[in-house]
């Protein structure tokens, strides 16, 4: 009967089997379930950056909308300055 490291071609065979189904075990309880977990997250932050970025989108319209808005409002200041025959103070820009 032929033999590798002292074990027949059966016992390989037996000892590969074991192996497998020890894998395969391990696989169906730890892995499988944590990747299951990771695929989840992943989606739930796919999920979080779509809502982010929406949310941005609509902050810059707002805040575009504000924009135009003290614009319009300081024209209009400027112009009863100029009626009123005022000066306005010098701006101090702090950006």
């Amino acid at each position: 009967m032929h033999t590798f490291l002292g074990f027949t071609i059966g016992e390989w065979g037996g000892i590969i089997a074991i192996g497998t189904a020890i894998v395969g075990a391990i696989y169906r309880v730890a892995v499988k379930p944590l990747s299951d977990k990771l695929s989840d997250l992943s989606g739930a932050i796919n999920n979080l950056s779509i809502s982010s970025n929406q949310t941005h989108l609509e902050l810059d319209h707002r805040l575009d909308k504000h924009d135009v808005k003290i614009e319009r409002h300081d024209a209009e200041i400027q112009f009863l300055y100029d009626k009123n025959n005022l000066k306005r103070r010098e701006e101090h820009h702090e950006e």
